[in-house]
């Protein structure tokens, strides 16, 4: 409890009696909304009943029909009992349906009744410190569901008279009524010897004081974590009633995840959109859209009748873990396997003759002569031949190569060169081949290649060095790849944001903010270079080390993947009863990368810092994502914006390029932006103070 709010600990510690609030206090559901309950049970009571009214029209009849109850009964409460047998007759069902379709919702509160974790803290807190315990609630359903519904969520239930409830007793909290009743049960012989906790502040914390009892204020975590901005301008429809379930189950995971707390609102920094930490990018962003790719590419799979997915390296390590976890939870999946994999260990074995040579052109470099030469042809400057052929040429080992701006050094030293890259062509080809077949038993099996994308090239390569045609599954596909690979090759490419979304629609254009996109997909092992025959064993050679700060790499593909995983572990484990009621759209998932990606929060720029942008094959070594410092330059620059000083485009700007200190740069490059940022600045710290005074207003009245 040490990490606990000491108001709270104090209130309890100066009290006999502690009362509970149940649902969205003590207990929370894994739907955002109430009303989602309704929308679950419409579709679940449309399979078993066959009602013929769909889910949206449930719900407002079932909101419709409690609201004609309470305002037809002459008691302030009413019962789940009078409401099904008012909504029987509006649905045309007898009472036996009516009965099954009242259990269905009861079993619905029961799957997606979660345990609020924080509130749980405090109630053990109560039970170590030997406090009498009470729970007092304004709720329809029976006392004793709602005794199971505490038992299931961890709260011990000494006696049935400890369970206040206004569907027992026909009383509210509101007038004090029900905590009249809650007074005499008590036996306190003060009032003040009560402590009542809550969410609802007009009923919780007014109507207990009313009353005269003591209140504390635990604030709402779903209601909290939607008022964050980046949240709330996201998921715009999340208050409405066309909330897609899956978006609703995951506002709740992540409401749980981050704001669980007895003051939510005090748990996240409001000016960001993954309160700067890594961890969040992957539980909040990556992993709803991996979540989305996996079920698409399990019914692709399967309506292909393909019996295995190989996913490629390295992009496609996160992929097979997340495929592996929401695979087990359905039937006749594709079997998954990792294959190593890089365009560097695909494109030498794949060229065959002199003419091949044109793939070495294909892709740009940045870099030195002899890291091309080394990296990118497999051959040594120690080799005299290649000493004294580039010599021959008048090619310095130190000269700086720009296929972006010249591409004729690279073709002289390639033609050059020729007759050794052939060779060391056919070696790689061979020892290629070599490992493959101990990872495909047969070749010409139906089997897919998954890859982040753009262009399908390396299922090119592939293909080519194996004789096979086989498709090319890509988390993204750029359009252009159809004149790139489709047609020059015969080749098949899929890709799940080009089939869904126009992978170069200006909202959703992932394809402008690549560097970002495919550090989310890096890993902790470098890339692959080549195979090598080692004591007549292949084994695959990958790049060394070239850059001391790759730590930070390596730590953040570590917390991103941490949360990716967790997200798609919990999001899987609720879902798994009725998967097809959860289907999620890619466009809230890319939204969410496609806004930080394009329009970071400064804040939440910091998850970058520092973070080198692996692309040794283009030969860059000094490049991240976004440096604070000097290290590296930044790759985030001219196309990003700072969107959250402002609302409209005007104040987007060239927001970082090589700078020592960014927030210099912001000065030195817009002050308008800068003053902006004082603003809000100052705006946030008396908006927290006022916040801190408003808390105390309300807890201590």
């Amino acid at each position: 409890m040490q990490n606990k709010p000491i108001q709270i600990i104090n209130e309890i510690n100066n009290s006999k009696i502690i009362s509970f609030d149940i649902f969205d206090t003590l207990i929370t559901r894994n739907l955002f909304k109430p009303s989602d309950i309704f929308f679950y049970v419409g579709i679940v009571a449309n399979q078993k009943l066959s009602l013929g009214i769909n889910p949206e029209k449930f719900v407002e009849l079932r909101i419709q029909t409690e609201k004609e109850v309470r305002d037809n009964s002459k008691y302030q409460e009413i019962t789940l009992d009078e409401i099904y047998s008012s909504l029987a007759a509006k649905l045309f069902i007898n009472t036996h349906e009516s009965n099954t379709l009242k259990n269905i919702e009861l079993e619905t509160e029961k799957l997606f009744s979660v345990q609020r974790k924080s509130m749980y803290e405090i109630y053990q807190y109560c039970i170590n410190e030997k406090k009498q315990i009470f729970f007092t609630s304004d709720m329809y359903l029976p006392e004793d569901f709602i005794i199971e519904l505490l038992h299931q969520n961890g709260y011990l239930i000494s006696s049935k008279d400890n369970v206040i409830l206004s569907s027992t007793h026909k009383k509210l909290k509101y007038n004090g009524e029900l905590f009249n009743i809650l007074y005499s049960k008590s036996k306190a012989k003060s009032k003040k010897e009560i402590l009542h906790i809550g969410d609802n502040f007009n009923v919780d914390i007014k109507g207990a004081r009313k009353f005269g009892i003591k209140a504390y204020y635990s604030e709402n975590v779903h209601q909290e974590f939607i008022k964050i901005p980046e949240i709330a301008n996201i998921f715009k429809n999340a208050k409405s009633s066309s909330i897609k379930l899956a978006t609703s189950l995951s506002l709740s995971l992540y409401s749980h995840k981050f704001c669980d707390s007895i003051h939510a609102s005090q748990t996240y920094d409001k000016t960001t959109l993954f309160n700067k930490q890594t961890y969040n990018l992957g539980y909040l962003g990556l992993g709803l859209f991996l979540n989305s790719f996996c079920n698409w590419l399990i019914d692709f799979g399967i309506n292909n009748k393909i019996n295995k997915f190989y996913f490629l390296a390295r992009d496609g390590e996160i992929l097979k873990e997340c495929y592996d976890i929401i695979a087990k939870y359905k039937k006749n999946c594709p079997k998954s396997h990792y294959l190593i994999s890089s365009r560097r260990m695909y494109i030498l074995p794949a060229i065959k003759n002199k003419k091949d040579l044109n793939l070495i052109l294909n892709n740009n470099y940045q870099g030195t002569v002899e890291n091309f030469v080394t990296n990118r042809l497999g051959l040594s400057l120690n080799d005299s031949n290649v000493y004294n052929t580039l010599k021959k040429q008048n090619i310095n080992k130190n000269k700086l190569l720009d296929s972006t701006k010249n591409n004729e050094d690279i073709r002289i030293i390639v033609d050059s060169l020729s007759e050794l890259i052939l060779q060391q062509c056919e070696i790689e080809r061979k020892n290629l081949l070599q490992y493959l077949s101990t990872q495909i038993s047969d070749f010409s099996d139906n089997y897919a290649l998954v890859d982040l994308g753009y262009n399908g090239t390396i299922v090119t390569l592939f293909n080519k060095i194996t004789n096979q045609n086989k498709i090319s599954i890509n988390v993204a596909v750029d359009s252009n790849s159809h004149e790139r690979n489709e047609l020059p090759y015969n080749q098949k490419n899929i890709g799940y944001i080009y089939e869904s979304i126009p992978f170069t629609n200006y909202n959703y254009n992932l394809k402008r903010i690549i560097p970002m996109l495919e550090s989310c997909f890096s890993s902790k092992v470098n890339q692959a270079v080549r195979c090598k025959l080692v004591n007549n064993n292949i084994e695959i050679e990958y790049l060394n080390d070239i850059n001391s700060q790759d730590y930070k790499r390596v730590h953040f593909v570590e917390e991103l993947r941490r949360g990716t995983i967790d997200f798609i572990n919990d999001f899987n484990k609720i879902v798994s009863i009725n998967p097809r009621f959860f289907e999620i759209d890619p466009i809230t998932p890319l939204n969410v990368l496609s806004r930080h990606f394009s329009s970071p929060q400064i804040a939440d720029m910091t998850i970058w810092d520092g973070v080198y942008f692996e692309n040794n094959y283009a030969g860059w070594n000094n490049k991240a994502i976004f440096s604070s410092v000097s290290n590296f330059s930044s790759i985030w620059n001219a196309d990003t914006f700072v969107s959250s000083i402002s609302s409209n485009d005007v104040c987007r700007r060239k927001f970082i390029s090589n700078s020592k200190n960014y927030h210099k740069l912001i000065l030195q490059k817009n002050k308008y932006i800068f003053l902006n940022i004082i603003t809000c600045f100052l705006r946030k710290k008396f908006k927290n103070k006022l916040h801190e005074i408003n808390l105390k207003i309300k807890n201590y009245g």
